[in-house]
C-alpha cells in the first residue's frame, strides 16, 4: 500500500482526521502531520489549539498561540518535510489558498517529482497553473468521492 501525505490546512485538520482518512485508510497509508494514527499529537500548538477550540476560541486569534507557532516555524517545517520525504505521494485539501499547504504541494510535485493529488472546489485553485504544474503526475479533482474513484482505478504502481 502506497504512503500518502495528507497535506491541508491547519483549519481543516479536524475534518481530515476525522472524516477523511477513514474513507481513505483501505486505499493508502494515510500520513497526517497533526495527528498520530491513534489520533493524538506529539505538537505542543496542536494540543493548545484544539484546547482553545473546545472552548469556542479561535488559536489564530489568540496572541500566545501565534507567538509560539512563529517561535517554531523551523521545527515544524523541518518536521513536515521529513513526513512527506516518506511519502510516495500527496494528497492536498484546499478550501481556500494556503501558503504552507502550497509549499508542501511544490515540493512534492516539483521537487521530489512524485504524484500530487489536490481536492478543491475552489475554481481559483483548481486552474492556477502552479497547481496544475505540480499535480502532472498525479491530478485536481473537485470532491474526495472522485478521488477515491481515481486512486481505486489506478494500479498500485500508477498512485
Amino acid at each position: 500500500m502506497k504512503k500518502a501525505y495528507l497535506a491541508h490546512t491547519f483549519t481543516l485538520r479536524q475534518y481530515v482526521k476525522d472524516e477523511v482518512i477513514p474513507i481513505l485508510k483501505d486505499i493508502v497509508d494515510t500520513v497526517n502531520p497533526f495527528y498520530n494514527k491513534d489520533g493524538t499529537t506529539n505538537r505542543e500548538e496542536v494540543e493548545i489549539a484544539d484546547e482553545l477550540n473546545k472552548e469556542g476560541v479561535n488559536p489564530r486569534d489568540t496572541r500566545k498561540w501565534v507567538n509560539m507557532v512563529r517561535k517554531k516555524n523551523k521545527n515544524i517545517v523541518e518536521e513536515d518535510l521529513k513526513l512527506i520525504d516518506t511519502c510516495d505521494i500527496l494528497i492536498a485539501f484546499l478550501t481556500e489558498w494556503s501558503g504552507g499547504t502550497i509549499m508542501e504541494i511544490a515540493y512534492m510535485g516539483i521537487f521530489k517529482q512524485k504524484p500530487v493529488y489536490v481536492v478543491t472546489q475552489n475554481q481559483y485553485i483548481f486552474d492556477h497553473p502552479w497547481i496544475q504544474y505540480a499535480t502532472r503526475k498525479g491530478k485536481v479533482v473537485k470532491t474526495i468521492e472522485e478521488l477515491v474513484k481515481l486512486l481505486r482505478g489506478l494500479s498500485k504502481n500508477e498512485i
